[in-house]
């Protein structure tokens, strides 16, 4: 097997799972017939596709049910049949690794006897994800409760308006029927 590949790095925290997916380059295949190695030391091997304990093909996809530290440098293969192949270096973040929080979170590792350790960031405010690189912005939600303030306001201010301007015509009508009701009304002159 050609060991010239480019190579993608997929990284992933140690004690999680790991999705690869074996795109075929825009072109449609059979999701069935992509075919999975991995190589260690040179040396390639198949995946068996029965083994459900370490990992799990679906079609196109391959999931690492738990990354541990170990299958660090690992590379995983996939292919069509007649297409060029694919190759995924893992690389397994620890906390011990040059930040893998990229500077917005504090990595916490979790010890368990059974399987890996399990580590994680705990990102700082207005960051999320997985090493902490999604962030939430502040500037477009000022500006957004900026306009909608001044929305509300407007809104208000014509109401506002509106109301009163229905309440001084009823009351000019009103006081205007006042005036037609007196006008109206036949003056009683004593007769002496």
């Amino acid at each position: 097997m050609s060991t010239n590949l480019n190579t993608e790095i997929q990284k992933v925290f140690s004690g999680w799972p790991l999705v690869m997916n074996c795109k075929s380059s825009g072109v449609k295949h059979d999701k069935e017939s992509v075919c999975w190695w991995f190589q260690q030391n040179n040396q390639t091997y198949p995946i068996p596709s029965n083994n459900a304990t370490l990992a799990v093909m679906e079609k196109a996809n391959l999931t690492l049910l738990t990354v541990s530290p170990e299958i660090s440098g690992y590379h995983f293969i996939c292919g069509y049949p007649e297409r060029p192949l694919r190759r995924f270096e893992i690389k397994v973040m620890l906390c011990n690794d040059d930040d893998p929080c990229n500077g917005r979170g504090t990595c916490l590792t979790y010890q368990n006897d059974e399987i890996a350790p399990i580590v994680y960031c705990k990102c700082k405010e207005k960051y999320f994800g997985t090493f902490c690189t999604e962030h939430i912005p502040i500037e477009p939600f000022v500006k957004m409760t900026a306009v909608g303030c001044s929305i509300a306001t407007f809104l208000l201010a014509t109401a506002e308006y509106a109301l009163l301007k229905t309440r001084s015509k009823h009351m000019l009508q009103k006081k205007f029927k006042k005036i037609i009701k007196k006008s109206s009304k036949k003056r009683k002159y004593s007769l002496k």
